[in-house]
């Protein structure tokens, strides 16, 4: 036993050895844009690199081939009064239309994906070269070859721009060389046919076969692309102005708006197509290798170079092919690398609005290079072109400058701020340190602890255990090899305590690389190696599932030391034992677990998770779950007043779909247990860090596409409530009202299932699933999102959920649906929850049965029943809060009013009879307008013949409050409060006295006997808006004065939950006082002034 103790600890001492440079390496940033997924690298982006390849040919291909058609104008005398600079702006209008049109692509892109735009393109494109056949005049080409064209490229090509960047990462400038390359192909081949189409048939015809065989190739591109914007997730600005403000933007935009300007002019030629052709995937390999702004600098420059020492001393025809050939090969520079440019300055995220500002600045000079080059020439002299061939070399020196630039730009930024490469750097060195003794040591199970101190987020540091032993221990590791176990585990916690210790002192996150058990095949016994310090410090623990019989293979492999032959089911049998407990123990420590697989690109892996456990707080969970919440207001039509806030599983429908997620994953791979409840029913419970963690197990069970289509198939297991549907779709129907659905489960799911019902442009889905997503719905999270619908946005909120976690948006709401399902179906602990917040918690809500015939919750005198396709109860979501301002409802004309209103002003009545006519009339106020302006609600009574019945009370009469104006209001309230016993009823002389009351609360009803100038009213309302921006005020009096209405509509402008009830109105403005003031008539004190 002690020989092969020695053995493990020699092997630390090796293992410490082996990563000691690495740990020299600090990293101490990362840029917030790579928490994007990283690119598959290959896949189905072959098929995109094709379509993409396709797009090219069929559309810039296209355009290039216009010199033909320019020549052939020229020639042919076919609209008289047309110039040469007119056929020439045409082709500058082909690019320029194109470039202009990027903001729409990208708007409707955003709203409706890449295939819409694109199909809209290919019909501006194909319809445009059709017409251009029967064009007569001038201008009809300018609309049809040259605009109409123009902006069917722009529709085609630009929502294609940002696919390949999605698809590759380290190929990906190559991916954007072969698919730029498509032009040139496109360009030989139609320069070829055009001229034969033109030649042998027909000008209209060479345009008729180019519009319908582009737009049929197109079609078929369209229909083989796809993106990946819901895992990147990218901003889809169309013209993000903030970009604007970066100087490295502003010189990629530089370099756009000039190194352009000759490539429209030099594609004349078929030859020049092929040189593009071949060129353009040149380019991209180079670029990958050697960087892609510093090969766009030296390109560029070449490009000046050429036309300097080869084009402007050309003087034969063989010289100026070569010429064609050189520089068709390097002009495309632009094309075969803006896109990978633009993601390498500002991310896949911003990348759709990058090169929406490049095709801007690119419109001016696409639209008059070609005209520029005309006015330059010289006729009639030695060298006609020597001023056009200038000002291209000028124009290309001027660009690669810009290039330069934006590389040294880059440098310095990447200098400040330690860039994330050095991260991947020092994961790669890790990785391969780790996975070397991993598989040539098989007792070193290794796995990453990724330590964190709470209060760190400024940089990152890296240590194995075995280093840092050899650091504490007096003698080193020699010493420490000499101990026994007990001293062993003393000082490994001590280890770890110093990194702990050094982190905090530093502020550093530690990276720690160490093991976690031993286990010789000879032995039953294993060796944990792990201590209580460890499980008290690490936060996170990522554990790298190597195959066993790689391991296995590797130790028969090492030639350079003798290893004891272990078998592959021991190493498996290892392995499991390590994941069965480690999960555990994470569980019961609040430690966060993810199983890395090896065919998971493990580096990139590894360091996007790293990436996410460095900056993922509870409060960053919350503000990106926020600014979703944000984006999607944004985003909605009209402008909202009420929003539907729901819940998913069990509310929408009755499956649970994390449950059948992990169904369907388990038919894969044969376990029938479901993770989600062994999580969930452990210590961490439902907690943020639970859902963290549920979300660690996605990642860990499937890829993004793998992912993607699970969902796809959970999707098609659930069915929603038709309840659910009717009103849903009844609110798609109202712009002022919106729906939400806030799930703590599968966002992805919830998005497909809307999409299948046709309600996912008018309902969104706030959720999670996958670190992509950057947050976890809990149900703090609900809870506070309902808070800030009410009170940062100042909507009136409808919530409806089902079980515990949703009983803080349900509280939080103006109004709360429990939703209850089938009793085999529902949670089974949400009656006690519901009790408890109903009772203690404030909680007013109504309960909803799916399907109908569901036996109730907790007493329907507690929670009463609603149904909600009911017409009353949609009228009452649907019912519109923003228009005509506060609202009016009197008695003036009735008969009833005259007949109260007569002892009220009889001079003869005071004291308790005026009192008591005063209460009559709160009484019939609160009958005939309160019951209608607030609304009722069902609830269970005894009938007289001994069977239950429905009753009616006022809509949450027992949140309603009434606040008696002190002091003339208090006799009507009493009346209004004999109706509504339910509600509670306090006295106000000012403001602050009902502070206190207004908490959970819907409806507040101020009563005055007399409204006069309305400016106590005003006082009042303005208070309650400070504490509750969305209550129902309603102001009950016996007169108003005409004035009063239009004082509070002027005070009160934006006032849309405001209702004013009176029993009449009055045109008379006198105010009364001393023996005529109502207040001192009601209580004999008519000797006061």
């Amino acid at each position: 036993m002690s020989d092969e103790k020695d053995g493990h600890d020699a092997h630390e001492a090796s293992y410490a050895n082996e990563r000691s440079p690495v740990n020299e390496l600090a990293v101490n940033y990362i840029p917030a844009h790579t928490n994007a997924e990283h690119p598959p690298d290959g896949g189905y982006g072959w098929i995109c690199l094709a379509a993409c390849f396709n797009i090219n040919c069929f559309t810039w291909g296209v355009v290039a081939s216009y010199g033909v058609f320019l020549g052939y104008y020229l020639e042919n005398d076919i609209y008289p009064s047309a110039t040469d600079i007119d056929f020439a702006f045409i082709g500058g209008l082909n690019f320029s239309m194109a470039m202009l049109v990027s903001p729409i692509v990208t708007v409707i892109t955003r709203r409706y994906g890449i295939h819409v735009p694109m199909l809209i393109g290919i019909t501006f494109q194909t319809a445009g070269f059709i017409a251009a056949s029967f064009a007569t005049l001038i201008w009809h080409l300018y609309l049809t070859q040259g605009i109409l064209v123009g902006f069917g490229v722009g529709f085609t090509y630009i929502p294609s721009i940002a696919i390949l960047s999605q698809w590759f990462s380290q190929r990906r400038s190559l991916a954007n060389g072969i698919s730029a390359a498509g032009s040139g192909i496109g360009g030989l081949m139609f320069s070829l046919a055009v001229r034969a189409a033109t030649s042998n048939i027909s000008l209209a015809w060479a345009l008729r076969i180019t519009g319908l065989v582009s737009g049929f190739m197109n079609i078929m591109a369209t229909i083989a692309i796809r993106s990946r914007n819901h895992i990147v997730q990218p901003s889809q600005h169309p013209f993000d102005r903030a970009l604007l403000r970066r100087y490295d933007v502003i010189l990629v935009l530089a370099w756009a708006f000039i190194s352009l300007d000759d490539s429209q002019a030099a594609t004349v030629t078929a030859l020049l197509n092929l040189g593009t052709a071949l060129g353009r995937p040149l380019i991209g390999v180079v670029s990958d290798h050697f960087g892609r702004i510093e090969t766009t600098g030296i390109i560029t420059l070449l490009c000046a170079i050429s036309v300097f020492a080869i084009w402007i001393p050309a003087t034969s025809y063989s010289v100026t092919i070569v010429f064609a050939v050189i520089n068709g090969a390097i002009l495309g520079v632009f094309w075969a690398t803006i896109g990978p440019i633009c993601t390498e300055i500002v991310g896949l995220k911003e990348l759709p609005s990058m090169p929406s500002l490049s095709w801007l600045v690119t419109v001016l000079p696409t639209t008059f290079s070609e005209v520029i080059a005309l006015k330059l020439r010289r006729p009639n002299t030695q060298h006609e072109f020597l001023c056009t061939q200038i000002f291209a070399g000028m124009a290309y020196l001027v660009a690669s400058l810009f290039s330069w630039e934006t590389s040294d730009c880059k440098a310095i930024n990447l200098a400040k701020s330690e860039d994330a490469t050095q991260i991947k750097d020092f994961l790669g060195l890790v990785m391969r340190s780790l996975l070397a003794s991993m598989e040539f040591q098989a007792q070193a199970r290794l796995f990453f602890w990724a330590s964190y101190s709470k209060n760190l987020e400024a940089s990152i540091s890296r240590s194995t255990k075995g280093l840092m032993i050899a650091t504490v221990v007096p003698g080193g590791l020699e010493a420490f090899q000499k101990l026994g176990e007990t001293e062993k585990r003393h000082w490994r916690g001590m280890a770890i305590n110093t990194i702990r210790d050094e982190c905090a002192s530093s502020g550093q996150v530690a990276i720690v690389a160490g093991h976690f058990m031993f286990w010789s095949e000879e032995k039953e016994d294993v060796l944990p190696v792990y201590t209580q310090h460890d499980l008290d410090t690490f936060t996170h623990i990522i554990y790298l599932d190597i195959p066993a019989q790689l391991v296995a293979q590797r130790r028969q492999e090492d030639v350079e030391r003798s290893r004891p032959c272990i078998s592959d089911t021991h190493l498996l049998k290892w392995q499991q034992a390590e994941k069965t407990q480690l999960r555990d123990l994470c569980r019961h420590h609040s430690i966060l677990f993810s199983l890395v697989s090896a065919h998971q690109l493990l580096l990139h892996k590894v360091s996007t998770l790293l990436q996410d456990f460095r900056h993922h707080t509870e409060g960053h969970n919350l503000s990106e779950a926020e600014r979703r919440l944000d984006e999607i207001l944004a985003a909605s039509q009209g402008q909202p007043e009420t929003v539907l806030v729901m819940d998913a599983d069990r509310t929408l429908a009755a499956e649970d779909t994390g449950a059948l997620f992990w169904k369907r994953a388990s038919q894969s791979v044969g376990d029938e247990n479901c993770p989600l409840k062994t999580l969930f029913s452990s210590p961490l419970g439902h907690s943020h860090t639970a859902f963290r963690q549920a979300t660690l197990l996605y990642e860990e069970r499937a890829d993004d596409e793998e992912f993607d289509g699970l969902c796809g198939q959970v999707a098609s297991d659930v069915a929603m409530h038709p309840e659910f549907l009717y009103l849903l779709r009844e609110v798609a129907k109202h712009d002022h009202v919106i729906a939400v659905v806030i799930t703590c489960g599968l966002s992805r799911v919830w998005d497909k299932v809307l999409e299948r019902e046709g309600l996912s442009q008018r309902v969104k889905v706030i959720g999670g699933g996958r670190i992509a997503d950057s947050f976890v719905v809990t149900d703090a999270v609900k809870a506070a999102l309902v808070a800030r619908l009410r009170h940062e946005h100042q909507l009136y909120v409808w919530a409806f959920g089902d079980s515990p976690l949703d009983l803080g948006m349900l509280s939080k709401a103006d109004q709360a649906i429990v939703v209850v399902g089938e009793e085999h179906t529902r949670s089974k602990t949400m009656d006690a929850a519901l009790l408890s917040a109903v009772d203690n918690g404030g909680l007013r809500a109504r309960q909803a049965l799916l399907p109908s015939n569901a036996p109730p919750r907790l007493d329907v005198n507690k929670l009463p029943l609603v149904q909600i396709t009911e017409r009353e109860f949609i009228d009452s979501v649907l019912h519109q809060i923003r228009h005509a301002g506060i609202k009016v409802y009197h008695a003036t004309d009735r008969n009833a009013a005259k007949l109260l209103m007569t002892p009220m002003r009889n001079d003869k009545f005071a004291g308790p009879a005026l009192k008591e006519a005063h209460h009559d009339a709160g009484r019939y106020l609160a009958v005939e307008f309160l019951s209608d302006v607030i609304g009722v609600e069902k609830y269970q009574i005894p009938h007289v013949q001994g069977h239950p019945t429905s009753g009616y009370q006022l809509f949450h009469e027992s949140q309603t409050l009434i606040v008696a104006l002190m002091r003339g209001g208090e006799p009507m309230a009493s009346g209004v409060n004999k109706v509504f016993p339910l509600a509670a009823l306090v006295h106000a002389n000012n403001p602050n006295d009902m502070t206190r009351h207004l908490q959970d609360r819907s409806t507040v009803v101020l009563v005055d006997s007399v409204v006069n100038t309305g400016k106590t009213v005003v006082h009042f309302v303005q208070y309650i808006r400070s504490v509750h921006p969305t209550i129902h005020i309603v102001v009950v009096t016996g007169v108003a004065q005409a004035q009063s209405i239009s004082i509070l509509n002027e005070t009160l402008p934006s006032e849309t939950r405001l209702s004013l009830v009176a029993l009449r109105l009055s045109e008379n403005k006198f105010t009364g006082s001393g023996t005529t003031d109502t207040g001192n008539r009601l209580f004999n004190t008519t000797h006061l002034p």
